[in-house]
């Protein structure tokens, strides 16, 4: 086994940092994935209507929109290992709440609690975790760890949907469900915290220099168009 594990430059501890890795970042969606195996008792459970939900839903598009803006800064400035458990117990406490303190939010808190939660996951989380994995082996090998990184996610994805299966073939309760899903983000976050190498960051100056330029270049586009529209 062993032997095998060289061949594509793994060591068994950085192939164990590997699996943990790819757990953590398929279940670190698992509450929000409920939402596709209850499509009406997710919302019911939350207090909101089917048309709320869609608002609440739409929060994705526009934390990725918005948050890519601070990630160079970010990624430059904290490791991976504080992004990455950061990020997790953030979606974990987030769905935690809303667990708790569901029906009887307003809509304002839901729509805040869903674009904190999926800033942790979206934004913050998937850089550090791509960082993590390219880390886990040789430049030559990233091809075998991608690989067996996204068969990970999907091996986990369809272990996942069968637990909310079951949870529903006996009939527990949206809130249930919600519950499990908490405690199974919170423990994978914990979990990876200790096999991620300390000290490495998700990116270099070169990535918040260019954040800014990227940043620099659209306002000089829209100032530029603004100077079109009075012109013509």
């Amino acid at each position: 086994m062993k032997d095998l594990l060289y061949k594509y430059g793994f060591t068994p501890v950085s192939f164990f940092q590997l699996i943990l890795i790819t757990v953590n970042a398929q279940l670190i969606y698992a509450f929000w994935d409920i939402r596709n195996s209850v499509p009406g008792g997710f919302p019911a459970a939350l207090g909101v209507t089917d048309q709320e939900a869609g608002y609440l839903y739409s929060m994705q598009g526009l934390v990725i929109i918005l948050g890519t803006i601070a990630l160079g800064w970010v990624g430059d400035r904290f490791s991976i290992r504080s992004i990455m458990l950061l990020s997790t117990i953030g979606v974990g406490g987030i769905s935690l709440f809303l667990t708790i303190c569901s029906p009887g939010l307003s809509m304002p808190v839901l729509l805040a609690c869903f674009f904190s939660m999926l800033f942790f996951s979206e934004v913050l989380f998937k850089p550090a975790n791509f960082k993590a994995l390219r880390i886990s082996t040789s430049e030559e090998h990233q091809g075998a760890a991608f690989g067996l990184f996204e068969f990970g996610r999907g091996l986990l994805a369809f272990l996942i949907s069968l637990l909310w299966t079951a949870m529903l073939y006996y009939q527990a309760s949206p809130k249930a469900m919600m519950m499990t899903s908490c405690v199974i983000v919170i423990v994978t976050g914990l979990a990876v915290f200790f096999v991620v190498p300390k000290g490495q960051k998700v990116g270099d100056d070169t990535q918040a220099n260019s954040t800014k330029r990227s940043l620099k270049w659209c306002l000089a586009s829209c100032k530029v168009t603004s100077c079109l529209d009075c012109w013509s």
